[in-house]
């Protein structure tokens, strides 16, 4: 599901939060992103039954602690689970250091990516819970496509966004 379009506003803001450490946009964003949700009955369904979890695109711990500092994606997470009143869950971890997606194509972001996440092994969700993934940009849609297929693979009763 892809939340906002790529316009030039939303990209500064995005720009900032991911390369300019504006730790603040992701309570921004989330409070935008909250009301979108509001309007989507499954996720709705999910939540009221309590089972919506919010989990993030994990980063490489060098990426994430040498590189950057923070993942970007994982404030967005935490401050959406904090809007919606829900859990935010690590699923999986990176552990392979893999070069940017930038300016890769489709088929080699897939390429990229291929064994480059781990489940959590004290991952425990109901058998029929719903996990949003929430990344910064998404472009191909492949690291969310490689997330999903990971966590159905081990938990094949998973709804997935």
């Amino acid at each position: 599901m892809v939340t906002f379009q790529y316009t030039q506003t939303i990209k500064k803001l995005i720009l900032a939060l991911k390369y300019y450490h504006k730790h603040d946009v992701a309570g921004f964003l989330a409070t935008r992103l909250w009301l979108l949700l509001q309007t989507n009955p499954a996720l709705q369904q999910a939540m009221h039954e309590q089972k919506l979890f919010i989990s993030c695109v994990p980063s490489h711990r060098r990426r994430r602690w040498f590189v950057k500092g923070y993942n970007q994606s994982f404030l967005l997470a935490q401050a959406i689970a904090g809007e919606l009143g829900v859990p935010c869950v690590t699923v999986a971890k990176k552990t392979s250091f893999t070069r940017s997606q930038t300016k890769l194509s489709r088929a080699q972001r897939l390429i990229n990516l291929t064994g480059s996440f781990t489940l959590e092994e004290d991952l425990v969700l109901p058998p029929d819970a719903t996990v949003l993934i929430i990344d910064d940009i998404t472009t191909t849609g492949a690291t969310i496509v490689t997330l999903s297929d990971l966590l159905k693979s081990k938990l094949p009763g998973l709804t997935v966004w």
